[in-house]
């Protein structure tokens, strides 16, 4: 019989969507009958979460404390070199001291966040890489911005990162965007997977915000932007619409964390308008800018929605809230352009919008909150067919195409 294969997952990262798939892509290989070296931020609480999900873990998984480094290159001109490379030894480190203490040596290291140790980082990285990071590696590439906005201001950097991909030590490649995965491929020439992606359902029945968000709409319809707030993510057209003759009547609910800094990026007028907004000021909106700590609270605030408003701007590549809107049957107004609109429209799963145009908002998300007249504009929701491919067997496939390059 064939020893079970020893996958090191590596994120430290702890905030926003990480640790939701710290559990599942760990869930994924156990599933596959692997042994884990799980380095993570928060050992204790993702080991009582898999315990509920897979029983006993035993030898099965074993967890070791990691965060993230940012190191600072002495020298500016050399920073594209060193610090990738820093954080790359990092990790390497780390692997080393979690190996000596567990006795398990990884066949595959798995980064659940690849794009820093990639991005931006000098042709010489690559040539440097094995000597710095011995194991065979593979990981999620979240955001190629360069495949879906050639011209954009981060080409050079995400152009950069399929360099340090040619590397022999890499065996394939995982996206998120299914349409980018032959080009990709194609460039680095090595494997490139989609990866489903997959999104928790539980709901926190207790959740707080949940409730004020009931509270403060009564009768009104509900617009939710949830998750991580900045302009990029179609504050400011969000609030615009919410000010508009049709918008009045409905309640908007802006959630997640909110760093006040981002304001210097706001003209004065905006600034003013999120600061109202802010203070409670507007009848009809609710921000709140702090982090929603769990999945579970998460997904309350979903489950209270109507409608959820994606429409981000230069957003090229997934996200999870369009994972969120098919498990819970909601439709989802997203940006024209990129992967997200191919999925929306690919599945019947609500409308498509310039994410600048207030007018084309206010119109489509009226049309969203009357389900015959959103049914007659699209049709028959594709929910279930999104939700299975979505789905966390479709994402234990996907790993075991990973796995199929491992020795």
């Amino acid at each position: 019989m064939t020893a079970p294969k020893t996958v090191a997952l590596v994120d430290g990262f702890d905030d926003g969507h990480h640790p939701m798939y710290q559990r599942l892509h760990i869930g994924a290989f156990l599933d596959l009958g692997c042994r884990v070296l799980a380095l993570v931020p928060n050992p204790g609480r993702l080991e009582s979460e898999l315990k509920a999900k897979h029983g006993e873990l035993s030898d099965r998984v074993q967890f070791s404390a990691f965060e993230h480094s940012k190191p600072t290159s002495p020298s500016w001109k050399l920073r594209n070199l060193y610090e990738p490379l820093a954080m790359w030894r990092c990790a390497a480190v780390a692997l080393a001291a979690a190996s000596k203490e567990t006795g398990s040596k990884p066949d595959l290291v798995f980064f659940s966040w690849l794009d820093d140790y990639i991005v931006a980082a000098s042709a010489m990285v690559r040539c440097l890489l094995p000597l710095v990071f011995k194991h065979r590696w593979s990981g999620l590439f979240f955001h190629p911005w360069h495949l879906r906005i050639p011209g954009g201001d981060t080409r050079d950097d995400s152009v950069a990162a399929e360099n340090v991909l040619r590397a022999h030590t890499c065996i394939a490649v995982t996206v998120l965007d299914s349409g980018i995965a032959d080009t990709l491929s194609q460039s680095v020439g090595k494997p490139v997977i989609p990866l489903p992606d997959v999104s928790i359902a539980a709901v926190d029945e207790t959740s707080e915000l949940a409730r004020e968000i009931k509270a403060f709409a009564g009768s009104r319809r509900i617009v939710g932007l949830l998750g991580h707030l900045s302009k990029r993510k179609g504050i400011m057209t969000c609030l615009r619409a919410a000010q508009s003759e049709n918008g009045s009547g409905w309640c908007f609910v802006l959630a997640g964390g909110f760093d006040p800094v981002q304001l210097d990026s706001f003209s004065s007028e905006e600034r003013a308008l999120v600061k109202r907004a802010q203070a409670g000021e507007l009848d009809n909106v609710l921000f709140r800018g702090e982090r929603i700590e769990t999945d579970e609270a998460f997904n309350a605030a979903v489950s209270a929605c109507d409608v959820l408003y994606a429409a981000y701007e230069m957003f090229a590549h997934s996200s999870n809230i369009v994972t969120k809107a098919a498990q819970f049957e909601k439709p989802i107004l997203v940006s024209a352009g990129y992967f997200m609109e191919e999925c929306v429209r690919e599945h019947r799963l609500g409308l498509v919008v310039d994410p600048k145009d207030t007018d084309a908002t206010v119109e489509a998300l009226a049309c969203m909150l009357d389900a015959d007249a959103l049914h007659e504009k699209i049709g028959e929701p594709g929910y279930a067919a999104y939700r299975e491919r979505h789905s966390e067997r479709a994402l234990n496939e996907a790993f075991a195409a990973i796995l199929e390059h491992v020795d």
